[in-house]
């Protein structure tokens, strides 16, 4: 759901920046570039946490081998 929601806010984002055409600043292109890499970097964290969860929860439903006394 996070994923969905960044990548959502990314797409707005672009296109808010292209319709208005706000690229007439040096300091407004570096604001940006700054928000659009902060977006992009959010999303990745997200991808990420929920690749570690989704292995949490293989490794959980995963059987149990028992050891054998030697």
């Amino acid at each position: 759901m996070l994923r969905k929601s960044i990548t959502a806010a990314i797409i707005a984002a672009t296109e808010i920046v292209l319709t208005l055409d706000w690229w007439d600043g040096l300091i407004k292109t570096l604001m940006a570039a700054v928000a659009l890499w902060w977006m992009v970097f959010l999303l990745l964290i997200g991808m990420e946490e929920e690749k570690d969860a989704e292995s949490i929860q293989r490794d959980s439903k995963a059987p149990q081998r028992k050891h054998r006394a030697a």
